[in-house]
């Protein structure tokens, strides 16, 4: 497999390689990887320790 050039640019590279647009740039906005809930009970749990 021939390199890359280092001034590709990510939609050539995904069409140079046969990917789906938007593989290999990561979305704006991720997903937590912890939910609202979840910080919340632990946020309860610390303080009533305390």
């Amino acid at each position: 497999m021939r390199k890359t050039r280092s001034d590709c640019r990510v939609g050539t590279f995904e069409k140079k390689n046969g990917l789906p647009p938007g593989t290999v740039k990561k979305p704006k906005t991720p997903s937590p990887s912890i939910k609202p809930e979840m910080i919340n009970s632990l946020i309860e749990e610390f303080l009533s320790n305390i």
